[in-house]
């Protein structure tokens, strides 16, 4: 059997890969049977592999890279036994006529996975870069980025560096998509990436998983990102002009959405906020990154641990619902070995009682015929009688007549037969 293709989603944290990815297995692509649980800022779930992300997770962390704070030109080499767990990964899932994974840290190890899988797509999602960075700091849990905003705008530029630049290498594979531009048309964007997959996908329904309001865009019309951050929007240019869907609403940048004027001031006060810090001379020291890696360590394991915790307890109410109809069908098996033995039971005694009445109906019909039996014999006694005593009147009362004296003389008229 030819194996089937891989699909890979990948892209910068914050980017909208948990929502694609939520699409496509929708759509009927298996994204993995342990995902990560959802939590602060993705509720519904962030639709990752939890072998795959546990593997980009202990790479990293043997190395001590953050994967926040990536130095530059830094590309995984892998240990002979980490690149065997890779193959084993893919090849434990390369039976499945459709399936994929999606990790944001996956963008760090593009050439590591084009080695190992079998002619895999690759989907590739951005967005606008201060969006990504305010939206990591609303979320609040990465350590990097709360000690120092650059952080997220770095992180941002390293992976898409590495996304823009292995889509020039591989075009016809890969599938570079901003996230606005994916989900104009969500049943669209499934039909681009069932033709590239050469698979059928469902488009059923996948509307309904995009809510615009999830994904916050600019309010503050005066703030100059690409003046502010020159390098960091050339390279966003760079990916607008080569994607296959760019920003399908680029004003929206300026564009109101609905939102209360409390809910907006507080939008344009966060982005004055991080506006004035950038402004502020400064990069990230390694020492401010080396101080909160521990700290992220913890913090990653005990992520991972909830994570694992959930899939057991989630395992442990599987069985018990497993059980549960087990019992019901037990008694339901029961109920109806109960319903089929009375049924027999009844059977039984109709078919007793009808025995009972046949035998009743014989008796009786053996003594009527011994009563006809008697009869019949008592009235062929008579009439042999008669034929033998012609001349005497038998009857059933009577008694029987004397017998003659032989020493008489007889009337032997009276004794002939007349």
């Amino acid at each position: 059997m030819q194996p089937s293709r891989p699909l890979v989603v990948t892209g910068m944290h914050r980017s909208g890969t948990s929502l694609l990815a939520s699409v496509v297995r929708q759509a009927g692509v298996d994204m993995g049977a342990s995902l990560m649980k959802g939590e602060r800022g993705n509720p519904r779930g962030h639709f990752e592999d939890l072998d795959f992300h546990g593997f980009h997770e202990r790479f990293l962390e043997r190395r001590e890279v953050s994967p926040f704070a990536v130095p530059d030109g830094w590309l995984p080499d892998p240990a002979p036994a980490e690149l065997q767990e890779a193959r084993e990964l893919a090849a434990r899932r390369s039976n499945k006529p459709a399936w994929g994974f999606k990790d944001p840290r996956t963008s760090l190890f593009l050439n590591l996975w084009e080695n190992v899988l079998t002619e895999p797509v690759y989907l590739f999602v951005y967005r606008h870069p201060v969006e990504v960075a305010l939206s990591l700091l609303r979320r609040g849990l990465e350590l990097e980025v709360q000690e120092d905003p650059r952080v997220a705008l770095r992180a941002w530029t390293a992976y898409n560096e590495r996304l823009l630049a292995f889509r020039n290498e591989h075009p016809d594979r890969c599938l570079l998509w901003h996230v606005t531009g994916a989900t104009r048309s969500v049943e669209a964007s499934v039909g681009r990436l069932a033709e590239r997959l050469g698979v059928a996908l469902n488009r059923a329904g996948v509307d309904t998983l995009y809510h615009p309001d999830e994904l916050l865009r600019l309010h503050a019309e005066e703030i100059d990102w690409p003046s502010l951050l020159p390098e960091v929007f050339d390279l966003y240019r760079r990916l607008e002009e080569t994607a296959d869907l760019p920003d399908a609403d680029p004003d929206g940048l300026k564009r109101a959405d609905g939102r209360s004027p409390e809910e907006r001031d507080l939008l344009d006060a966060s982005e004055h906020l991080l506006a004035a810090l950038l402004r502020t001379p400064g990069t990230p020291s390694s020492e401010a990154v080396a101080s909160t890696l521990a700290q992220r360590r913890d913090y990653t394991y005990l992520r991972m641990l909830t994570a694992q915790l959930d899939e057991t307890n989630r395992g442990f109410e599987e069985r018990i619902r497993e059980i549960e109809l087990e019992r019901t069908v037990v008694e339901s098996y029961l109920s109806l070995l109960n319903a089929q033995q009375a049924e027999e039971n009844r059977k039984l005694q109709e078919r007793i009682h009808k025995i009972e009445r046949e035998r009743s109906e014989i008796e009786s019909s053996i003594s009527m015929r011994v009563v006809r039996l008697y009869w019949n014999a008592v009235e062929l006694a008579r009439a042999a009688k008669r034929r033998l005593f012609p001349g005497r009147r038998v009857s059933r009362d009577s008694a029987p007549a004397a017998p003659a004296d032989s020493s008489a003389p007889q009337d032997r008229e009276a004794t002939l037969p007349g």
